[in-house]
C-alpha cells in the first residue's frame, strides 16, 4: 500500500499509514474465519487481506500487533503487498516497534518483486533522507521502476526529477514522456505539468491548444481529490481558476477552492487565498492579460510537495 495518508494519483484510492485501502469494502470482503483458515493452509493472500482486517477494525476487533503477523506471514509466503504492509507498520511503529531500517528492507523486497508501492515508499526514503541516507539518483531509479510497473505517482516523481534535474541529469523530454505516462495513469500533476510545458514550449514544441487539451485532463481529477478531502487538490485546482488554465477563468471559485484547500491545511492555498483576497480588496485587475506579472508560471506541484504528498 502507498506511504502516507495521500497519493499523488489523486483521482484513485487513498491510504492510511496502516495499509489500510479506505475504499475498502465491507460487502465484498471474505469473512475472517474463512480467511484464517486459508491463511493457516499457506495462502499468502489471504494473510494479508486478514490482516489489513486487523489493521483497520474491519469486521475484527482492530489489532495491530496481529496485523503485523499476518502481513510477516504474507510477506514470507511471497505476498509483495504483505511485505510493504508490513514495512509501512515498522516505519510508522504501528503494530511493531518503529524499525525504518526494517521497513526499508521490506519495500526492497516489495520492490524487487515488481510492488510498484513499495519502490515509491523506498523511494521517498531515499528521497527525503528519512531512514535511508539521502540518495536522490537512488530514489529517480525506484520511481521510474515503479513507473515501468504502471505506477503513475512514480512516472510523475521521476518525470519531475528529470524536469529539474534532481539526482538525474536535466533532461526535459525524458520528463515529457514520463508526464505523459502519469496523465495517461489519472496522475493529475503529469496531466497539468505537460500541458505547462506544452504552453511554454519547454522541451517540446509549444502547442497551445496541445496544452489546453492537458489543462482539460488535470481539472476534473483535481476536483475528484479535492471532492474527497486532499486539500493539495483543492489547491490546484483554486490555481487553474485563478489563472484560466483547462478552465474558464473564475475569481470566485479559486478563492473558494483556495479556502477549502486551507480548510484542509494546505499552507499553499492559505498563502494563494490570502494574495487573492488582498487584491480584490485593492481593486487590482484579474483579467488574464496581465495575470503573468503576478502568478508565478510554474505549475502548481514540486519535487518536495509532490514527496510530501507521498508520506
Amino acid at each position: 500500500m502507498r506511504n502516507g495518508t495521500a497519493a499523488i494519483a489523486l483521482s484513485v484510492i487513498v491510504f492510511t499509514p496502516a495499509g489500510v485501502a479506505s475504499a475498502w469494502s465491507a460487502s465484498h470482503a471474505p469473512s475472517p474465519p474463512n480467511l484464517e483458515r486459508a491463511c493457516d493452509r499457506g495462502e499468502a493472500k489471504a494473510c494479508r487481506q486478514l490482516g489489513l482486517m486487523f489493521a483497520s477494525g474491519q469486521s475484527v476487533a482492530q489489532d495491530k500487533a496481529k496485523a503485523a503477523m499476518l502481513y510477516q506471514k504474507a510477506c514470507d509466503g511471497g505476498d509483495a503487498c504483505g511485505c510493504d504492509s508490513l514495512g509501512l507498520m515498522y516505519e510508522h511503529g504501528e503494530g511493531a516497534a518503529q524499525d525504518k531500517a526494517m521497513a526499508a528492507q521490506l519495500y526492497q523486497k516489495a520492490c524487487d518483486a515488481r510492488y510498484a508501492d513499495g519502490c515509491v515508499n523506498l523511494g521517498t526514503m531515499y528521497a527525503t533522507g528519512k531512514g535511508r541516507a539521502q540518495d536522490t539518483g537512488r530514489a529517480v531509479q525506484l520511481f521510474r521502476k515503479a513507473c515501468e510497473a504502471r505506477d503513475a505517482d512514480g512516472c510523475f516523481v521521476a518525470g519531475y526529477a528529470y524536469a529539474i534535474g534532481d539526482g538525474v541529469e536535466q533532461d526535459k523530454a525524458t520528463s515529457a514522456a514520463l508526464y505523459q505516462k502519469a496523465c495517461d495513469g489519472g496522475n493529475a500533476d503529469g496531466c497539468f505539468n505537460l500541458g505547462a510545458m506544452y504552453a511554454n514550449g519547454d522541451g517540446v514544441s509549444q502547442n497551445k491548444a496541445k496544452a489546453e487539451q492537458f489543462y482539460r485532463k488535470a481539472a476534473p481529477l483535481y476536483r475528484n481529490a479535492c471532492d474527497i478531502g486532499l486539500a493539495p487538490g483543492c489547491f490546484s485546482l483554486g490555481a487553474m481558476y485563478e489563472r484560466g488554465d483547462g478552465v474558464e477563468q473564475d475569481t470566485t471559485s479559486a478563492e473558494r477552492f483556495y479556502k477549502k484547500a486551507c480548510d484542509g491545511g494546505n499552507a499553499e492555498g492559505c498563502a494563494a487565498l490570502e494574495r487573492l483576497v488582498h487584491r480584490t480588496a485593492v481593486g487590482v485587475a484579474r483579467g488574464r492579460a496581465d495575470r503573468q506579472g503576478w502568478i508565478k508560471p510554474e505549475p502548481p506541484s514540486g519535487w518536495q510537495r509532490t514527496l510530501n504528498q507521498l508520506r
